[in-house]
């Protein structure tokens, strides 16, 4: 942290939400230029077998943190690894490379450098929404200033993902309902510039059942049992 902030000052101890999204965006190119010198002495293969063999080191309030970050691991490892694997070493018929003292110590450090760049994609999604940051002094991250209509924004959506069963490859908002079960109709979802249609085409009842629509105004909701409108 101390040499990234060194190399990388902040512009300014007030940074409105473009400018903390370019000098966060800064941190990280230089963070993933650190990680990939750090990852390039071992073949990417090797990387992957030390990093899917760590414990629990992401563990936060959000089930969706662990999956995020091991896969940003991964993928920093396996982007910066740039030596060939001519043969894979075996040992009792398994695949075994060698654990040292200072293979430990560069894996553990790709994690802890990956977990830093993971805290900088946080702070630069919050700015892209609109939030502005603080820079203390010292060794610090800038610090979201406070904005509570986004942060319960930012709460709900998180909550959605982590609750809808995929993690960080669900949507946040789901587009069925709860209730909804196989056979039943299901929702589509057209998106277009309106300026480009004469009229917003829509489809109403099931999907053997229904009919097509064209209209300017907004759509009506179907009838109980009549399927979806979209």
């Amino acid at each position: 942290m101390d040499k990234l902030l060194a190399a990388c000052p902040s512009p300014a101890t007030t940074l409105e939400p473009a400018a903390a999204g370019e000098y966060l965006t800064f941190l990280r190119q230089t963070l993933e230029q650190d990680l990939y010198v750090l990852a390039r002495p071992y073949p990417s293969v090797q990387w992957l077998w030390y990093l899917r063999r760590l414990p629990d080191l992401f563990e936060d309030e959000l089930s969706t943190t662990d999956p995020y970050d091991r896969a940003l691991m991964e993928l920093v490892a396996t982007t910066g690894a740039t030596k060939p694997c001519p043969a894979l070493p075996l040992s009792q018929g398994q695949i075994a490379f060698p654990i040292t003292d200072g293979v430990v110590r560069r894996v553990l450090r790709l994690a802890r450098t990956t977990i830093l760049l993971s805290d900088i994609h946080s702070r630069l999604r919050r700015a892209g929404k609109g939030i502005s940051f603080q820079v203390p002094s010292g060794p610090h991250l800038p610090r979201s200033m406070p904005n509570p209509l986004l942060e319960q924004a930012i709460v709900l959506y998180d909550q959605r993902v982590a609750n809808f069963g995929t993690g960080v490859l669900a949507p946040g908002t789901q587009i069925l309902s709860e209730d909804h079960r196989d056979g039943d109709p299901l929702q589509a979802i057209a998106v277009a510039s309106l300026p480009a249609w004469q009229g917003v085409p829509s489809w109403q009842g099931t999907p053997h059942g229904g009919h097509a629509r064209r209209g300017l105004g907004p759509l009506r909701s179907p009838s109980p049992g009549a399927g979806a409108t979209a």
